[in-house]
């Protein structure tokens, strides 16, 4: 999992090999059913999601945005 989040970093921004550590250290791993709403209406997103589906379901990681 963590592979394909810096992957998807990567293709945005280039990151040391010390900013990567620092985003991996701020990994958080999430179950959520199916049909969860990851935001309510009029809430503020307090994280930047990652959901990957998998065949046993889905796999959300969030870091929170002070980072």
């Amino acid at each position: 999992m963590h592979g394909l989040i810096l992957d998807n970093f990567a293709m945005h921004i280039s990151l040391s090999d010390e900013e990567k550590e620092h985003v991996l250290f701020k990994l958080q791993y999430k179950k959520i059913k199916k049909n969860t709403a990851l935001l309510k209406a009029g809430k503020v997103c307090a994280n930047i999601d990652f959901v990957q589906s998998t065949p046993h379901g889905i796999t959300l990681v969030f870091l929170k945005k002070e980072i």
